[in-house]
């Protein structure tokens, strides 16, 4: 005679017809509730790995590739290089400028009257880039600091920055942007015919924003260490973003471990209601 425990058991209840050693297999019922054992500590795990890979403090992407910045772009990109102006125009600090603002502090230093478009030297889109008027280089100077403020919100910012030969140490440049920044590395993006060191530095946000600062580190009465800004790269925050979330994440991960959770206390539960160790041992049999 059939046991019955209600009309969901019949579905836990049955065996399979096949024999191992004499023995019937575990049920399906067995199989199920001893693996849900092992559920608790791989959500567990999944959920340290997840929050180990996410950066809880800001959702941004930090390059020092340029390639590998516009592989990741989220959507059509904004490039200032300068070149649609002739060489010698200045850029007046506060006045839009192609869909931005400059704001510095090059004017601390005598004789430099403040920003100018320049082809002095050779840079990462011929023939102009961003300089200082100084009336000699037209190089901004390791300790100089750039502040960009953007017409509508943007979430990627990249830019070059093409330096003197071998003027350059890692973490000289600082690119600070929608609540990240990243640091340059000790070695060049690439070294341009005429000797500069091009540095990539590069940005993307989950999060719109509108200010970015370009912060040298160095003596600004040191004119042998000079660099110049090129091919300032821009995405506007109408595009999807491309980082995911953290708070997403850490949600996600919270959502496995509850689930995990869950499955271990129905487990315990069922091993009290049958007065067993694990509630598999004594689950009623199809045979009369």
């Amino acid at each position: 005679m059939r046991h019955h425990m209600g009309r969901w058991a019949f579905m836990f209840t049955r065996r399979e017809p096949c024999h191992r050693n004499g023995n019937f297999e575990k049920t399906g019922a067995q199989s199920l509730f001893k693996l849900s054992k092992y559920i608790a500590p791989v959500m567990m795990i999944s959920l340290t790995m997840l929050l180990m890979s996410a950066d809880l403090h800001a959702a941004t992407l930090r390059f020092t590739s340029d390639s590998a910045f516009q592989a990741a772009l989220p959507g059509p990109a904004s490039v200032v290089n300068f070149d649609n102006v002739n060489a010698g125009t200045p850029i007046f600090e506060g006045v839009p400028f192609q869909g931005m603002t400059f704001m510095s502090n090059v004017d601390t230093v005598p004789g430099r009257a403040g920003l100018l478009v320049s082809a002095q030297f050779l840079t990462t889109s011929p023939l102009n880039f961003l300089g200082v008027d100084d009336g000699f280089t037209n190089e901004f100077l390791f300790g100089d600091e750039l502040t960009l403020d953007f017409t509508d919100p943007i979430q990627a910012i990249g830019l070059s920055l093409v330096a003197a030969p071998r003027a350059t140490l890692a973490n000289d440049f600082l690119l600070v942007a929608g609540g990240g920044s990243v640091f340059n590395t000790d070695i060049p993006e690439q070294t341009l015919f005429d000797g500069g060191e091009v540095f990539f530095l590069g940005l993307i946000s989950d999060q719109p924003f509108r200010t970015a600062q370009i912060i040298s580190f160095g003596d600004q009465l040191d004119t042998a260490l000079g660099f110049n800004i090129d091919d300032i790269t821009s995405v506007s925050s109408a595009n999807p973003a491309a980082v995911p979330e953290p708070s997403a994440l850490l949600l996600l991960g919270t959502g496995l471990l509850m689930l995990g959770g869950i499955a271990q206390r129905k487990r315990q539960s069922h091993a009290k209601l049958m007065g067993t160790p694990d509630g598999l041992t004594s689950l009623p049999s199809d045979e009369p």
